[in-house]
């Protein structure tokens, strides 16, 4: 059974990377056009490649996809306001359909967990996006603290930044996380098999940790322990939802691993 696999981005940790082991397990990985995936600032093109899915992929497929990439054009796009969660939702929902077209195929996917620093593209944006994350970590460390010091630094720190950034910034924010978070959902209705939640941070303070608990308390309460992880890093997302996938085969005596030893 083939698996039509849809990456993050174009870059060969999140393309050709999964591509080689599933190659070394004996999958046939169909993947789109590498111009639909976008490259570095320029998103891909979402409605390209559910085209892609639906008019070239054979109905047997598994389905392994980057939710970033078909919900708002890849990792970089994700981090700024270029779609509604409307719009990121109708482009979600047609995977399902497709799945449940299909007799109900399996279905894998990852999602980012957004960093805190907005992605720059010069100078000014750089030094914006250092206050951000300043703002970030001052902000959530006074959540439970009254520091008079932190509080006026913080406020000083507000004025600094432009309000239409800010609120763009947000938005940006708000839309990925209730795309997480509707992602859980869906495992637990059904729609999704295995569901991978990618940290793109290393920050110990911030909203993106802020996030991540609330995210866990709502995975134990919908009872998908075992169907969705939360693991630091985005980049290895695909290779770590293709082990499952390949396992979830294993374990179903349907995988047979060729190709040459590994050590």
């Amino acid at each position: 059974m083939p698996v039509a696999f849809i990456p993050i981005d174009d870059r060969p940790c999140c393309l050709q990377f999964p591509v080689i082991l599933g190659e070394i397990a004996g999958l046939d990985i169909l993947t789109p056009p590498r111009a639909s995936l976008g490259s570095f600032l320029k998103p891909g093109e979402p409605e390209f490649l559910l085209s892609w899915l639906k008019e070239r992929i054979p109905e047997s497929a598994e389905l392994l996809f980057s939710v970033d990439m078909l919900a708002y054009g890849g990792l970089v796009a994700s981090r700024i306001f270029s779609a509604s969660a409307e719009e990121a939702m109708e482009r979600l929902k047609f995977i399902f359909e497709l799945s449940k077209a299909r007799n109900r195929i399996p279905v894998y996917a990852f999602n980012s967990i957004m960093r805190v620093a907005p992605t720059a593209s010069n100078s000014e944006e750089v030094k914006l996006a250092k206050k951000i994350v300043e703002y970030s970590v001052l902000k959530e460390s006074l959540r439970n603290s009254e520091d008079t010091k932190k509080r006026n630094k913080f406020d000083s720190l507000k004025r600094q930044i432009p309000t239409d950034y800010l609120n763009l910034y947000f938005e940006s924010r708000e839309r990925n996380h209730l795309i997480n978070k509707r992602m859980i959902y869906w495992v637990k209705d059904g729609c999704m098999d295995f569901l991978l939640l990618g940290i793109d941070d290393s920050k110990t303070c911030g909203f993106n940790i802020t996030e991540k608990g609330i995210l866990e308390s709502l995975i134990e309460l919908q009872g998908v322990e075992k169907s969705v992880k939360i693991y630091p890093g985005t980049d290895e997302m695909a290779m770590i939802s293709l082990s499952k996938l390949l396992l979830s085969r294993l374990q179903q005596n349907s995988l047979h691993l060729s190709g040459p030893p590994l050590c």
